[in-house]
Formats: C-alpha cells, sequence, structure tokens
C-alpha cells in the first residue's frame, strides 16, 4: 500500500478521497487546519496543522515515523504548499516539478507566456483605493476581465466594459471581503465557447486530454452555472487544439501533475484563460467519471506507481451538470423537484424562508442537478426541461 498525504481536505474533493481508497492500492493520510476530525471518513490518520505557515508544516512531518510515497493538493490554493512538502519529505524522480508560482499565480502565468498568440494581453491593478484602481486601469483596453491573481473558489471575476463602469466593479469587489494580501489583475476580454481540458504530465509525458464545455451565468459575475461531459464532438476539439494545450504545459514547466486548464474557442482561434498544476474541482472529476469512466486522480496515481488503472474514455452519454443560481433578490418559499427526467443528484443549497440574493449581485446558488441527457444533441434543451419542472418561488 503507497502512503499518501493529501495537504487541505476540501468536501468537494470528497468523490477523489473515496474513490482512492476503494481501489485498495492507498493508505491515505490528511494534513489538515479543520477543527472538525474527518480521520475516519477516509484516512488513516490525520495530522492538524497552520497551512499557511510552510516552516510548522515542515517541522510537525519531521516529527512523525511515518515515510510517505506521495504528498498532494486537489486544492488549489494549496498546491504550492504540497510541492513544497512533497520536495523536502519525498526523495524520488517523482517530486513534483513545474509547481511553482507561475504554475498557481494567474498574473505570473501570463508573464510567462506572454510571447503567445494564444495568450491575451495582461496588467497588475491596485485595488486598495478607487483612485489607484482607476490609474491602473487607465489606458488599457476595454471590454476587459478583472479578477484576483490566485483562486479564491472562483468568486471577483468581472467584466469592465468601460472606464464608466470603474467604481461599481471597484465596490463590488470591496464588498466580497478579500484576503488583504490578494492582488489582482485585469486581463484583455475575449469572447467565445468555454471549455475546461484536465489531465496530468507524468515524467514529461501527457496523458490522455479530457475536456467539458462551460456555460457562465450573466455577466459581470462570470459565475459557472452549466458543464458539459462527454459532449458530442469533445474528442474533435480537444485534438484540433492539443497541440496548444501541449504548448502550454511545456512553456510553464509542468511535469509529475495533474492540470487544470480553461480557455475560450472564437471562430477557430484558441485563448487561454487559466492553467494551474492541480486537479479540476469535485463536480468535474466526478463527471468524467461518470460521463467517460475516468477517474484522473486514481490514474494519476497509479501510473505514477505503475498499478494497474488506466486512462481508457467510455461514452456514457452527455453528462449535465448545473448550479441554478437566484435571477433577483426573493424569499425562498419552496425547492421541490418535478423533473420528468430521471436526476442523479438534486441537491438543494438554499434555506427554505430564508432571503437569497441575485443577480445582478453575487448570486446565491439554490440547487444543484446532474443528470445524462435524454437528447444528447440537445442537452441544453434538456436541462430547460429539468429547471422548468423544478418548483421554485
Amino acid at each position: 500500500m503507497k502512503k499518501i498525504l493529501i495537504v487541505g481536505y476540501g468536501q468537494m474533493r470528497e468523490f477523489v478521497y473515496e474513490s482512492l481508497l476503494n481501489s485498495k492500492y492507498f493508505d491515505l493520510y490528511l494534513l489538515s487546519d479543520l477543527e472538525e476530525d474527518i480521520t475516519a471518513k477516509f484516512f488513516v490518520q490525520t495530522f492538524k496543522g497552520d497551512l499557511a505557515d510552510f516552516d510548522a508544516c515542515k517541522k510537525l512531518l519531521s516529527g512523525l515515523q511515518i515515510e510517505f510515497d506521495y504528498i498532494v493538493s486537489f486544492l488549489e490554493d494549496r498546491v504550492l504548499l504540497a510541492s513544497q512538502l512533497q520536495t523536502v519529505f519525498c526523495f524520488s524522480e517523482l517530486n513534483v516539478e513545474g509547481v511553482n508560482n507561475s504554475s498557481v499565480n494567474k498574473f505570473l502565468m501570463r508573464e510567462k507566456l506572454a510571447s503567445k498568440s494564444y495568450s491575451v494581453q495582461t496588467i497588475a491593478v491596485d485595488v486598495s483605493s478607487l483612485k489607484a484602481f482607476t490609474s491602473s486601469l487607465e489606458g488599457f483596453i476595454f471590454p476587459c476581465v478583472v479578477k484576483p491573481n490566485r483562486g479564491v473558489n472562483s468568486l471577483g471575476v468581472y467584466k469592465i466594459n468601460s472606464q464608466f463602469e470603474i467604481p461599481k466593479i471597484f465596490n463590488e469587489i470591496k464588498i466580497q471581503d478579500f484576503p488583504e494580501d490578494l492582488d489582482f489583475q485585469a486581463e484583455e476580454y475575449f469572447g467565445g465557447q468555454m471549455y475546461s481540458a484536465d489531465g496530468f504530465v507524468l515524467n514529461s509525458q501527457v496523458s490522455e486530454i479530457l475536456l467539458t464545455r462551460q456555460y457562465l451565468g450573466p455577466e459581470p459575475q462570470f459565475t459557472l452555472e452549466t458543464t458539459l461531459a462527454g459532449f458530442a464532438d469533445w474528442r474533435s476539439i480537444r485534438d484540433q487544439f492539443k497541440d496548444i494545450i501541449h504548448d502550454v504545459l511545456s512553456n510553464l514547466g509542468l511535469n509529475n501533475t495533474l492540470f487544470h486548464m480553461e480557455f475560450k474557442i472564437q471562430n477557430g482561434e484558441f485563448k487561454l484563460i487559466e492553467v494551474a498544476a492541480r486537479s479540476a474541482g469535485g463536480p468535474i472529476l466526478r463527471g468524467y467519471d461518470r460521463a467517460l469512466g475516468v477517474n484522473l486522480p486514481l490514474a494519476f496515481l497509479s501510473s505514477m506507481f505503475n498499478l494497474a488503472y488506466k486512462i481508457q474514455p467510455q461514452n456514457k452519454g452527455v453528462l449535465v451538470m448545473h448550479a441554478e443560481y437566484a435571477k433577483s433578490d426573493f424569499v425562498l418559499q419552496k425547492l421541490e423537484n418535478n423533473s420528468l427526467i430521471e436526476l442523479l443528484d438534486f441537491i438543494p443549497l438554499s434555506e427554505i424562508g430564508k432571503e437569497v440574493t441575485g443577480y445582478p449581485n453575487k448570486p446565491d446558488a439554490l440547487y444543484v442537478v446532474n443528470f445524462f441527457a435524454e437528447n444528447q444533441s440537445d442537452p441544453l434543451g434538456d436541462l430547460k426541461r429539468v429547471t422548468n419542472n423544478i418548483l421554485l418561488k
């Protein structure tokens, strides 16, 4: 049994931990800063530490009588810590390479890829005051997108159509109460259909790449609402742009790591949104497993240790993963599933009797549904049928 230390918990990744445990290949350990003891769920043992302090974590692990075979995190804000600990405690040719500031910091990533045609113009912006924010954007391209330079649960991404919208977006950023050390950037806006690409790089070889198609909510929030896994032409789109995807990974120097990439296609042109040396989020990972029969974290770790699991995508259908957000402010009185299409999951997220916030402000999520489309050529049509039959008032 290989001993794997997971850095940071992440409830949305429970599918990953369960599948690794059920494979019978791995003993899982957890390094966590949570007060709750969740060892019994998936882990042999949990170690509690300050995940913001590398030296403290290093000291904690140094006192253990355990030799870990690999240290990994499936959380964007813990990937760098996991790779640093991996370098110290796992002396092998499998040490993570390329997991550095440019693979977790979006602005540094843009700087490294600035000369590439698939990248977009990017500048650092100062959000300490409205005056500083306005000055940062002076002379820049509109429309543009302003966002944090590292992951904060997909929050803080806003489109600015003109200089007249700067005060409004500044206020939106300020009410989110982001960490004080969080820097922001502005980048040239690029339209088109959005996709994610997921896989891993091991011994400088890129695994088979999987794609999802994604649909965002109304601007300026850019809230991810709908994701399709196993959609009809995912292989042809992947193959069309595979060389560019490989070029991104090569130029960032990613090796011995999972990766998650987001990009847009418009009129046949590829534009990179971002890429990180981490896995996709839990819902997308489970979507690949359901729609294509591929468990990427299990495939990555199994390939690393020459175990039996291999990536062999099978088309099981078009999986629709949708989060419904409030379209306006109201008090939620009823939430009831009357869908005529069989749902894999119906998960209410808002409490009955509570007021919810809707667009154009940061919207509250009302519920999540996951299902296989009955009409694979029109999965969004099936989604409309589902949402129209969920009683919401």
